[in-house]
Formats: structure tokens, C-alpha cells, sequence
């Protein structure tokens, strides 16, 4: 386990933390009313497959959140180093379901859904800008890819 040095400081770990904690709360937010398929729900998804296909968002969304809030270095630490790739997986994840909402919003049903002023669209901004952050800063935990793109983990814990 690398531990945090001058180049790879205390705040970029925390930073790297709250990052994930904040993406891993709007999806689990968001969820409920994907899976409850409350009305505004039903505004964004009518045309996109409906219940099911909200359904199956509301799952990637849970599955990109417990990635990004696994206690990938103490698992690693416990079970064994083949978890390490945990946050930086829910960071990919996060990124692909975030895209593809983004990608909605300005091609499918617009910036403003439901008289919301872009509320939605303004957040899933944040969650790419934050996912994407996660994602460099982890990069080094990605499986087979990771140690080819910087080495360990810049925010490996101590």
C-alpha cells in the first residue's frame, strides 16, 4: 500500500473522498424517485422506455455508488489488493451513467425538464466534473490499465 507523501497529499485524499461522497448522495437521492417512478420521473423517462428503463438507471446509479463508497483500501488491506480498483471502477461507471443522462438532457428532452431552470441538467454537470476528478485521481487503481497510466495511486490511503 503506497502511502500519502508530499506529491500525493492528506488533501487531494480528502478531496478525492468528499468528491465521492457527493456524487454517491445525488445518485442515491435521484434513485428513489426512479424507482418510485414519481411524476417527474415519468416526464423524463415517458419517452425513453419508461418504468423499466428508469428502473434499470436507478440500478447503476446504486452499483456506482457503492463502488465509489467502498472502503477500497481497507478491503485491499483485509482481502487482498484484487479490490483496490473499487472507486475508480464507480468513477468509469459513474461517467458512462452520467454521460448518457447528459447526452439525454441536451439531444432528447432539453436542458430545462418540468419548469426545473436546469436544475437536473446543472447537477449531472457536477456529477461528470466530480466523477472525472475521482477518475484521475484514482487512475492508478484501474485494473491493467491504471499502472500503465501513472503508477500507484496518488491517493492510496496510509
Amino acid at each position: 500500500m503506497t502511502r500519502l507523501t508530499a506529491g500525493n497529499s492528506k488533501a487531494l485524499y480528502v478531496f478525492t473522498w468528499i468528491a465521492q461522497l457527493v456524487v454517491a448522495a445525488v445518485y442515491l437521492q435521484t434513485m428513489f424517485f426512479k424507482l418510485t417512478y414519481a411524476p417527474e420521473t415519468q416526464v423524463i423517462f415517458g419517452d425513453l422506455g419508461g418504468r423499466p428503463v428508469a428502473t434499470l438507471a436507478a440500478l447503476g446509479e446504486l452499483t456506482a455508488s457503492l463502488m465509489l463508497l467502498a472502503p477500497a483500501v481497507w478491503l485491499s488491506s483485509k482481502l487482498g489488493k484484487g479490490l483496490r480498483w473499487l472507486n475508480a471502477g464507480g468513477a468509469v461507471l459513474s461517467l458512462l451513467i452520467i454521460g448518457g443522462a447528459i447526452a439525454t438532457h441536451l439531444f432528447v428532452i432539453g436542458v430545462e425538464v418540468a419548469d426545473d431552470g436546469g436544475l437536473l441538467f446543472g447537477m449531472a454537470l457536477l456529477v461528470a466534473a466530480l466523477s472525472s476528478f475521482v477518475l484521475f485521481a484514482r487512475r492508478g487503481e484501474l485494473p491493467v490499465i491504471g499502472p500503465r497510466l501513472t503508477g500507484p495511486s496518488p491517493v492510496a490511503a496510509a
